[in-house]
């Protein structure tokens, strides 16, 4: 494709998606159009990506909208009279460079796969049931610091099972007892290790097996600080503000009809979420921008905010990009619906631009977690994050 015909189909892609998303605003019926336009900016975002396949690759400054797990906070309510909490980031506009580029190291030390645990094979020939195996792990259950678990190759069958699943009489010939390196917590320490041997030297010598390390304890100890370190820099949030205009606030009753126009359901903290239709989990959730962050559906009446947070778990979520979409079309209705205004978190008005640049930073994280064998939404990101 040469470069003129490469712009006349951008230009026609911008005027299609201009007159959509205006044509969305206008309409009160938010669900009905919605798949339209989250459709639509993905194909956008992934067609400026062909035409310019070298993006993918700049160093660019993290968004305002990307924030680290660990330092989100709630503002204190303005009636309180507590002292406003202080984040580590203060809020500056995102042109002052206060928002760190993403370390070089991301490109040098994730470049495979990581592993999530340590494991120990005991090859037999002579069958154990799972009574046996369970009887003697539980002696060392509680003194184990990371989810542990055992599996076994059973027979018939010749089918690997979880034996916390299996039936008691059920019978195996190889085993295997694995352990997590790595949880919120941190990463796990020689100690720890130290108990997970134990255990495993204990089922060698109790059914005359021997023992296949998959690696070494010291090898454990720094893939467990490695991914300690790619689980501390890549748990983010994505998040969007909703504020309302000076001197006015959000009513209670009208952010719950909005909410419940942009198909949000309320949880039992009182915040709204976007439920999976399938999975029945919660894709994103809106929330009082203050403490502590409900939105109590008993006294909506009498409530009013001048600030809602939208947000999303970056490593939770399956296909971060579509729920990002998702969200940002919800967060764009419920502005419109409320005349507020969509601020990113240090305070700037969120236009297309910034919105592409986020959805770009997703791509290229997305990669990452690829490259290192973690799925966004995956069981392992589910142990993990």
């Amino acid at each position: 494709m040469n470069l003129q015909s490469a712009l006349a189909l951008l230009g026609l892609a911008v005027l299609a998606y201009v007159l959509i998303f205006s044509y969305i605003r206008t309409h009160r019926k938010f669900a009905k159009y919605v798949t339209y336009y989250q459709r639509l900016n993905r194909s956008f975002a992934r067609f400026k990506l062909w035409i310019n396949p070298q993006d993918r690759s700049r160093t660019i400054q993290r968004e305002a909208s990307l924030i680290s797990a660990s330092e989100f906070r709630l503002e204190p309510s303005p009636d309180s009279e507590t002292e406003p909490h202080i984040v580590p980031n203060k809020r500056r506009s995102s042109n002052d460079g206060f928002f760190a580029r993403y370390p070089i190291e991301t490109d040098t030390d994730f470049q495979r796969l990581l592993k999530i645990d340590y494991w120990v094979r005991l090859p037999g020939e002579e069958l154990v049931t799972c009574k046996e195996v369970m009887s003697l792990y539980r002696n060392y259950e509680l003194d184990l610091e990371y989810p542990h678990r055992v599996h076994g190759l059973s027979y018939p069958g010749n089918i690997w099972l979880d034996l916390e699943e299996a039936l008691i009489t059920d019978r195996f010939y190889d085993l295997i007892v694995s352990s997590q390196i790595v949880d919120r917590r941190g990463p796990v320490s020689n100690s720890g290790l130290t108990k997970t041997n134990n255990l495993v030297f204990e089922l060698s010598e109790k059914f005359d097996r021997k023992l296949q390390f998959d690696m070494t304890v010291e090898d454990a100890l720094s893939e467990a600080r490695l991914l300690d370190r790619f689980c501390k820099l890549y748990d983010l949030l994505v998040s969007v503000n909703v504020v309302a205009k000076e001197e006015t606030e959000f009513s209670g009753e009208d952010i719950q009809s909005a909410a419940h126009r942009a198909q949000m359901e309320q949880g039992n903290m009182g915040m709204f979420h976007f439920v999976d239709a399938v999975s029945g989990v919660s894709r994103f959730t809106m929330a009082n921008r203050f403490e502590p962050g409900s939105l109590d559906v008993v006294e909506l009446r009498d409530f009013s905010t001048r600030c809602l947070i939208f947000y999303m778990s970056l490593p939770l979520a399956h296909e971060p990009l579509t729920v990002f979409d998702e969200m940002i079309s919800a967060a764009q209705y419920i502005t419109s619906e409320l005349s507020g205004e969509l601020q990113d978190p240090s305070g700037s008005v969120i236009d297309e631009k910034q919105l592409e640049n986020i959805r770009q930073q997703l791509i290229n994280i997305g990669e990452v977690f690829h490259r290192v064998g973690i799925t966004p939404g995956s069981e392992e990101a589910l142990r993990l994050f």
